[in-house]
């Protein structure tokens, strides 16, 4: 296309604007850099270019608004068309994040304005690196268009520019193995996989592999777990050789106590778990690295959606922080809230006795409202200070990794997580996070201000920055390199020298901020430097967030060192503590000794495992339910496997935790031959004693390897009420007590006037199905006084996708039974619920808090459902003391 022809286009036709890369809109403040589009007539496939489209009618260059952080023009810049159908325009700009608007507004991309985090080469980067700063990437999965290749390089190369250390990548097994036998594994399918790995490589940053899939022909438990952990075994040794020089950590499955884990309890997840780890400990291809390098591949485990304590518990005792290096999970939780979910699993690490495990955040976002290519310029930002303030108090906690979710444009239901517009150029969240790295990269949390000013909640004081000097200071879980002399921190901020302050405030509103002190330097979120009064000590902030540079001078007399958090920060970090303050030279060379062996070598290769009969036996993610009654027999039955090559025989040892709970028959010894497996089975009468302090009945079966099932039978209510001290029976025939809620397509709510049961009715339209009328407690009632709640009651749903759940409502919180409390066959079930296992219910828009039953004065039952319409009985609704 020449010139002429060109500007023909702009005149008559319709065309778009497609980058031509998007590493260009990461430019360097107050430097000349050009932008370069390609000028192509717009299809109706142009999804790239969120198919916008400009009518240009005048015969000249084409005119671009620049807009600033708030979206107000700044001015407007010409481009220039060339010979060669390109569309090309100079920018100089100060730091800060901008947009780029086509004169009409029919096209918009982001810009940041912010130095490189360092120039050392991919070979030092992580030396330099703060390991703290990953993100989910996702790209093997969310970039998967014709370019994907292009697309995903650019994306490694902004990643290294931006200072990110690690990036989380998905892998699926069944795309990779469609077929029986370790020669049909490929590396490089549709969505090359390979390819992906190997280009974060070449930039030095660190890969966090995920897989949560098995291969279709394999048999799985619960749809999910695989079963033959021979084939899981003998297929991850390929995938290490592929790909384990380009990992910085191996997380094992996603999410496993919610539908990704099929709600199965955690004595499903572990020995998966244990089975990579053995095979990681024993890969020929690690056990290379860790010669060559020093390093192993660190094993995450967990991967939590959500703080399920009792979940967490049955994991433990099954030996999940046994056998991973890491323990990670998720939250999408607002900033305010997620200092209580840092304190719930650091209580939770303490009561496990391992309060200094390391912890990585592997997703942590805040979406925006899906539809456009870019998200209103409201939404943009409030995205952009959740995730930045989150980060800041994850390092605060002293959380080892953080990754916010997610990187690429990504469309999930009625939100988009996306950190990166469809056309790949940054939003403000992924503006806010470079900025974040480049400010808060190796510095320590000190503190806060003792005084926070009026209108803020949050002010966390950090040191100065420190620059790492040997691995210790600078490493993953795994350690790192020694730095280089080639290998320097470039990263420009104000001043190294001084401490950092970040303060939050949890609305978008103009602020004034005043401290006791002078203000060396201030910046927004996304880095536009923030002007100070006359003073020195005053500023107006445009937003919730802002960043403060003090002296080092004066930060005593304002800093509160005494912090919960702070207090939190130092049990996390005290082996680390304790590890650079080791002064003789026999104590560093035993901790160099350390970081290149083998972390774990007294894991078996004998790894036990319940088979579940899944054609009678139910489940919620805290336990199995039977239907036999609590004075009947039920059969329980395991597979050993030996992945070892030389055969075993194995001691068997069965315990239960209850006096009247009865192991009837099991064997005393097992053989299991080299790489096979054995079966055998216990015969158990669980009895009614458990009820007393549980929901569930323990069982640890040991056969070398452990596993602790927690079972539960069915009662008769008089079981149920004969094993409890006091009861109190409440009287929900009471209609004047109840108060309906449902969601707004419930077109049709009533309760039964007539039967001598409680029944609830419901009928819905297309939308979210749920329905939890609540009831008002007597005056006289105070659920405080017991220890839970025991129910019979039914539901019918032939499809099996209703859920029928407890609600109780304190003051801004509601905590519910996060599993369903009956089967929905149509038949009576009694069932005891204990006020201890209620958990915080964050979709009822509640704060996060703790359980006060005190405070309690309205209880729900009801249901969500897939279905059209839910009917739910009960006939004894009883509070119980023990």
């Amino acid at each position: 296309m020449n010139l002429s022809a060109l500007l023909l286009s702009f005149a008559f036709l319709q065309v778009a604007l497609v980058p031509s890369s998007s590493t260009q809109f990461f430019v360097t403040p107050n430097t000349e850099a050009v932008l370069t589009f390609q000028v192509s007539e717009s299809t109706e496939n142009q999804a790239d270019t969120e198919k916008n489209t400009q009518k240009i009618t005048q015969t000249d260059a084409p005119e671009f608004k620049l807009l600033d952080v708030n979206g107000t023009e700044i001015r407007t810049i010409s481009a220039k068309l060339t010979e060669n159908g390109t569309c090309t325009l100079t920018i100089f700009l100060p730091q800060g994040y901008y947009e780029l608007q086509t004169a009409d507004g029919t096209q918009s991309f982001g810009l940041v304005s912010l130095p490189p985090f360092t120039d050392a080469d991919a070979k030092h980067y992580q030396t330099v690196a703060d390991p703290f700063f990953a993100i989910d990437g996702a790209m093997s999965w969310l970039v998967a268009k014709q370019d994907m290749d292009q697309k995903r390089d650019e994306l490694a190369q902004i990643a290294r520019r931006s200072g990110i250390a690690m990036i989380r990548e998905r892998l699926s097994w069944n795309e990779c193995q469609s077929a029986t036998g370790t020669e049909n594994i490929q590396p490089e399918p549709r969505r090359h996989y390979d390819s992906c790995r190997k280009m974060i490589q070449r930039q030095g940053v660190e890969v966090l592999e995920l897989c949560h899939d098995a291969p279709k022909w394999m048999e799985k438990t619960g749809n999910r777990y695989p079963k033959d952990f021979l084939t899981v075994h003998d297929s991850w040794n390929v995938f290490t050789q592929h790909w384990n020089r380009t990992w910085g950590g191996m997380e094992v499955w996603n999410e496993p106590e919610i539908s990704f884990g099929a709600e199965l309890p955690a004595d499903q997840y572990v020995p998966l778990l244990k089975t990579i780890a053995w095979q990681q400990q024993n890969s020929p291809a690690e056990k290379e690295k860790l010669a060559e390098t020093g390093k192993r591949t660190p094993l995450v485990g967990g991967v939590m959606a959500t703080y399920a304590r009792e979940w967490l518990d049955h994991a433990v005792k099954c030996g999940v922080l046994d056998v991973c290096d890491v323990f990670s999970f998720h939250t999408y939780a607002r900033a305010p809230e997620v200092e209580k979910l840092y304190s719930n699993f650091q209580s939770w690490l303490r009561d496990s006795g391992q309060p200094t495990k390391p912890l990585w955040l592997t997703e942590c976002g805040r979406p925006w409202t899906i539809g456009p290519g870019r998200p209103p310029q409201i939404e943009d930002l409030t995205s952009a200070i959740d995730i930045v303030m989150k980060g800041v108090e994850a390092r605060a906690f002293g959380i080892q990794r953080y990754f916010p979710f997610v990187y690429p444009y990504y469309e999930e239901r009625t939100n988009n997580f996306g950190m990166m517009s469809r056309d790949y150029t940054p939003l403000r969240s992924f503006a806010g996070y470079s900025q974040m790295i480049r400010t808060l990269a190796h510095r320590e949390y000190l503190g806060d201000l003792a005084n926070i000013p009026d209108g803020w909640t949050h002010a966390r004081v950090f040191s100065s920055v420190k620059t790492p000097t040997s691995a210790t200071d600078s490493a993953s879980a795994a350690g790192s390199a020694s730095v280089t002399d080639s290998a320097t921190i470039t990263v420009s901020t104000p001043r190294k020298d001084a401490v950092l302050v970040a303060l939050y405030a949890p609305t978008i509103e103009s602020r004034k901020l005043t401290l006791p002190c002078r203000i060396l330097h201030a910046e927004r979120v996304t880095g536009e430097t923030i002007p100070l009064h006359a003073d020195g000590c005053t500023l107006e902030s445009a937003d919730g967030f802002v960043y403060l540079w003090l002296a080092e001078s004066d930060i005593s007399p304002i800093l509160n060192a005494d912090t919960p958090m702070k207090k939190l920060h130092d049990e996390r970090r005290a082996d680390e503590k304790n590890s650079r303050n080791a002064k003789n030279a026999e104590s560093a060379k035993k901790a160099e000794n350390t970081q290149k062996t083998d972390m774990k070598p007294n894991l078996s290769p004998i790894i036990l495992r319940y088979d579940v009969d899944e054609k009678t036996t139910a489940w919620t993610r805290n336990g199995y339910r039977f239907k036999q009654n609590c004075d009947e027999e039920i059969t329980l039955k395991f597979r050993v496997t030996n992945l070892s090559a030389t055969a075993k025989t194995i001691p068997v040892t069965c315990r239960a935790q209850y006096e009247d709970t009865r192991i009837l028959d099991a064997p005393k010894s097992i053989t299991v031959p080299g790489n096979g497996v054995a079966d055998f089975q216990i015969r158990v009468i669980t009895g009614a004693e458990y009820r007393k302090i549980g929901l569930f009945c323990p069982i640890e079966v040991t056969a070398e390897d452990r596993v602790l099932l927690n079972i539960q039978t069915s009662f008769t209510l008089e079981n149920l009420l004969k094993i409890t001290s006091q009861q109190k029976r409440l009287d929900i025939r009471d209609l004047s007590r109840w108060h309906k809620s449902a969601a707004g397509c419930c077109d049709n709510l009533k309760f039964s006037e007539t039967s001598p049961n409680w029944i609830l009715m419901a009928h819905f339209t297309e939308g979210d199905h749920w329905v939890y009328p609540d009831f008002q407690l007597p005056e006289d009632v105070n659920i405080g006084d017991y220890d839970g709640i025991i129910v019979r009651a039914r539901c019918w749903d032939s499809t099996n996708k209703t859920q029928v759940r407890i609600f109780t409502y304190q003051p801004n919180s509601a905590f519910f039974t996060s599993d369903t409390i009956i089967p929905t066959d149509g038949e009576w079930h009694n069932v005891q619920i204990p006020f201890r296992s209620l958990v915080f219910c964050p979709a009822t828009g509640g704060k996060l808090a703790d359980f006060q039953p005190d405070k309690v004065r309205k209880i729900s039952i009801g249901a969500n459902t897939k279905g059209e319409a839910v009917q739910v009985e009960v006939s004894d609704f009883y509070l119980y003391h023990n």
